[in-house]
């Protein structure tokens, strides 16, 4: 996530670590592993906008 956050401040937008639930980011992890990327885009997605 250190990765991301460096990447949003570069790019200009905000990083809402409030989204950063541990059961659905260890979750969205393992469906990324699995090859679903959706939930991790979705909390990607949710990160990097406004609240």
């Amino acid at each position: 996530m250190t990765f991301l956050a460096l990447l949003a401040e570069r790019a200009g937008l905000p990083f809402n670590a409030e989204v950063l639930d541990r059961d659905r980011v260890i979750e969205a992890m393992i469906e990324s592993f699995a090859g679903s990327e959706q939930p991790l885009a979705t909390l990607i997605l949710d990160i990097i906008t406004e609240p």
